[in-house]
């Protein structure tokens, strides 16, 4: 062996065992199993506890408006009507004061002998319909203390008066917007005076004009447009009651009811 030879045979083994381990790499590197990247785990919403359900008052602990008893109202509209059946009813479903008076004058009528015929409003502009859908099918018409039917009382009047329908109401000040009549509380017009701005004179009550401890206020104008001869007897205990004037209406501004030229 000769000098040159001689690296050459001491590198060739050296470099055959790195060529191995270079060719062994790549095949481990593909037989290594793929990890993508880790990323953090969304957020989970917060749970929300669901709003506890509102607690709705009974029917029968609604407080209606003071108003004369509902008994005694009934009583008076069968001595103007003796043989009326049928009472339309007004009101709004959605108002839990006037579904605890209606609920109140079903079971009031139905002892009376008298049918309840109801429609109902949820929107101010069901008022119409609701009125005109009673025509032939009622007696008389009844309305209680109801925002959205006070709210277009006009229309609820000017129906009555054309179909020549009784209309009756709880509400006093009413009477002078077209109702023929309302059994208000003795002060009723005294209460009626500050809500105008108007402050109502004080008038000491005649007992005979009193029924049932309540004021009996009657509009003969609107009686006679709804076809109605109020018999004399009712006549001795009512308080007549201007009718509003054609140009000034509304009934917040003209709360405040007179009597027409007589001294309750």
């Amino acid at each position: 062996m000769n000098r040159t030879s001689r690296p050459s045979s001491i590198w060739r083994p050296r470099l055959a065992a790195l060529a191995l381990v270079c060719a062994a790499m790549p095949t481990a590197r593909a037989q290594a199993p793929h990890r993508p990247p880790t990323r953090p785990a969304p957020a989970q919403p917060a749970t929300k506890t669901p709003a506890p359900a509102p607690v709705l008052a009974p029917i029968d602990a609604v407080a209606l408006p003071d108003q004369a008893p509902l008994d005694k109202q009934i009583e008076t509209i069968r001595k103007i009507l003796p043989q009326a059946k049928r009472v339309g009813l007004i009101y709004d479903p959605g108002e839990p004061a006037s579904v605890a008076a209606i609920k109140q004058l079903l079971d009031l009528l139905s002892k009376s002998g008298m049918n309840p015929v109801e429609v109902t409003t949820p929107h101010e502009w069901d008022v119409g319909p609701a009125v005109r859908n009673l025509i032939g099918r009622v007696d008389l018409v009844y309305t209680i203390f109801d925002d959205k039917v006070a709210a277009q009382y006009q229309v609820v009047v000017q129906t009555c008066d054309q179909a020549r329908i009784p209309l009756f109401t709880a509400d006093p000040a009413q009477v002078r917007l077209g109702a023929m009549a309302s059994l208000g509380l003795p002060g009723a017009l005294k209460q009626a005076g500050p809500a105008a701005g108007r402050t109502a004179p004080h008038r000491p009550v005649r007992p005979e004009r009193t029924v049932a401890g309540a004021w009996l206020y009657l509009n003969l104008d609107a009686a006679a447009r709804q076809g109605v001869a109020v018999p004399e007897d009712v006549l001795k205990s009512a308080v007549p009651v201007n009718p509003a004037r054609a140009a000034n209406t509304d009934q917040t501004k003209n709360g405040l009811l007179k009597a027409d030229g007589v001294k309750p």
